[in-house]
């Protein structure tokens, strides 16, 4: 199995986040060059606390982060519990806040 490749998923979230690597790890509480290290491709295995950082500061689940970016059910790390707040609710409101989602992130 192959290893994955931060380096690669770190500019694609960058791009469609329309984000810079600077404005991210300043999101972040590690070290600037641990992140750069990671973002450059010289850190092949960070630590768990380093990816949830990563993570948080995209605003984004690590399930997301290691998924193949392509999908476009992506919702911010910081909605989730609002939409699972939705599970009590009929159908058709879950769908229209997950259509919201949808149309905001193609903007």
């Amino acid at each position: 199995m192959p290893e994955f490749d931060f380096k690669k998923r770190m500019a694609e979230i960058c791009q469609k986040k329309d984000i810079s690597l600077y404005r991210w790890w300043k999101g972040t509480e590690i070290s600037q060059s641990t992140f750069y290290s990671l973002a450059n491709g010289r850190t092949k295995r960070p630590s768990w606390t380093v990816i949830q950082q990563i993570c948080k500061a995209a605003d984004m689940d690590i399930e997301t982060f290691f998924s193949s970016g392509k999908t476009d059910d992506y919702i911010p790390l910081s909605r989730k519990a609002d939409l699972i707040a939705l599970g009590n609710e009929p159908i058709a409101i879950y769908s229209n806040v997950i259509g919201y989602y949808k149309g905001i992130k193609n903007k």
